[in-house]
């Protein structure tokens, strides 16, 4: 248990009280607790760190704190783990990993805090005798030996640069939707990185960090999701509100005329789809809805049994002289359309006026299909498409007027 320790040196049992320990120091007195007093890991880290701030706090400094300082001592340790593991291998980044390892060995253990820093080795350090002693280079020289030097080319550390965040809140939320793991998005990033000519180094694409961020973009849309629910609801109730206002004010004149018009419509976003009647009324200065209520389906009985029940709900089925509908089968039908069967249900007939809109379509169809030859089966027709995608290249400065009566008389 005397020999030395492996690109450390000999075994320590303490500091010297008038001296910074340096990083050889502290593995020595490491090794000290670990291997000739049998301590655990941890217990030997806490051992050295309590060492360690005592003497900074004996050289007016502020230390960090002692679990601090015992987790770097831990790190240093693991590090001097993996060295000793490929202490063998003779490519060269592991020989530049144990000749940086080397390099550290005399530098000062710097434990104080970010704000108590030193500013130069003359204002803070204590001025150290020089070494005469002279070592073989078979064996490794002990810390003291080399206090001058770590001395001398101590400087300030460098503040820690804070890497930036490129990416916007759209960015990462197109990756929830495209529902990417954090892995992949950080290689995704790091490759649009440098794509864009960034330095990897300086751009936090980490997966820890997407994860962080990503995080705080889900949060805060389910803030503004809440508040833009607390608003939809308030504005729902004011509707609401509106229109059983409207609907108590509500006071048809003595003839009126009904228009209904059926559509499928879905319950709500990822909801199945349901029927439902749109049901108004005019007369002389007024129009007002009557409800829109859900049907089982779109035949004309039930359309006509909803009709007759919004009707007498609202105490209107006498005031009703007319029904404006579309020439929809199920409306039109001469057996078992919704105007028959509601003339049935209240027992008188009405003025039944066809929706105009409907009507014309069917008489534009006939004039398009004798002019042009071609039968409408869609709402794209194939001429006006072609004439659409030539429109950039046509020359609108020569044209013809085109005469339609000229071409009927040839």
């Amino acid at each position: 248990m005397n020999r030395q320790i492996w690109n450390v040196g000999l075994y320590r049992d303490s500091f010297q009280k008038d001296k910074y320990p340096s990083t050889r120091n502290v593995l020595q007195v490491f090794f000290h607790y670990h291997r000739k007093q049998n301590k655990t890991v941890p217990a030997s880290s806490r051992l050295v760190a309590k060492a360690v701030h005592n003497i900074w706090l004996e050289k007016n400094r502020q230390p960090q704190k002692v679990p601090y300082i015992s987790k770097k001592i831990g790190n240093l340790f693991s590090k001097w783990r993996k060295l000793l593991a490929n202490r063998k291998k003779s490519q060269s980044c592991y020989k530049l990993k144990r000749q940086q390892w080397r390099d550290n060995l005399p530098v000062v253990f710097d434990v104080s805090r970010s704000e108590s820093r030193f500013k130069s080795s003359k204002e803070s350090l204590p001025e150290t005798e020089s070494v005469t002693n002279s070592i073989q280079d078979s064996e490794l020289s002990d810390a003291n030996s080399d206090w001058d030097d770590a001395t001398s080319d101590y400087s300030e550390p460098l503040p820690k640069k804070q890497k930036i965040e490129p990416w916007k809140n759209e960015a990462l939320t197109l990756l929830d939707r495209a529902m990417v793991t954090d892995t992949a998005a950080s290689a995704i990033l790091t490759a649009t990185a440098v794509g864009l000519g960034l330095n990897t180094n300086s751009v936090a694409s980490s997966r820890s960090s997407l994860y962080r961020r990503r995080t705080k973009v889900i949060e805060w849309l389910y803030v503004i999701s809440y508040f833009q629910l607390t608003i939809c609801k308030k504005n729902h109730q004011a509707r609401v509100e509106q229109m059983e206002n409207a609907q108590k004010e509500f006071s048809p004149s003595e003839a009126v005329v009904i228009h209904i018009d059926t559509k499928r419509m879905k319950k709500g976003v990822g909801l199945e789809s349901e029927e439902r009647l749109a049901v108004t009324t005019s007369g002389f200065g007024t129009e007002q809805i009557v409800g829109v209520p859900v049907i089982p389906t779109g035949t004309g009985k039930d359309i006509a049994q909803a009709v007759v029940k919004l009707l007498e709900e609202k105490g209107i089925e006498n005031s009703i002289k007319g029904i404006c509908y579309d020439t929809t089968a199920a409306n039109s039908g001469i057996q078992n359309g919704s105007v028959v069967l509601l003339e049935k249900l209240i027992g008188r007939s009405l003025l039944r006026l066809p929706c105009r809109h409907h009507i014309l379509e069917l008489i534009l169809e006939a004039v398009f299909t004798k002019v042009f030859s071609e039968k409408s089966s869609g709402p794209e027709i194939t001429i006006f498409k072609r004439f659409q995608k030539e429109w950039p290249g046509i020359n609108k400065g020569n044209f013809t007027t085109f005469t339609f009566f000229a071409f009927l008389v040839h």
